[in-house]
């Protein structure tokens, strides 16, 4: 059993850099993706992409073995956060599910870093 009552990722106050975060999900095929995203002002920007994998050995600091998904699961090839929160659903639906997801995070700016993330899912 997942786990699902906490959010896997709830940070504030990230500085310039890319930040990943793992989800398994070896069985699952149906997924949803909370995602509560604040750049605080103008000065701070980031850009949220979702991966996902078969291979249950690729390395979260690597692109390699990671297929790029966010577009297929939220309608844009990136979702980008200046000046703004947001606050929407990616919804994984799949005959053949992942066996594992990357959340990543990059923060392009961050002057002051005034910035917050929260991320949930449930299967």
């Amino acid at each position: 059993m997942v786990d699902t009552t906490n959010p896997i990722v709830e940070v504030t106050n990230l500085t310039t850099g890319t930040y990943n975060y793992e989800l398994f999900l070896a069985k699952y095929s149906n997924v949803l993706i909370q995602y509560d995203i604040t750049s605080g002002d103008k000065d701070n920007e980031l850009i949220f992409k979702i991966y996902g994998t078969v291979y249950t050995d690729a390395n979260i600091n690597s692109d390699t073995d990671w297929t790029d998904v966010t577009e297929d699961l939220t309608d844009a090839t990136e979702v980008e956060i200046k000046d703004k929160t947001v606050n929407d659903f990616a919804a994984v639906d799949s005959q053949i599910p992942f066996n594992k997801i990357k959340l990543q995070i990059q923060v392009v700016e961050a002057d002051p870093a005034n910035n917050s993330v929260k991320i949930g899912f449930s299967v």
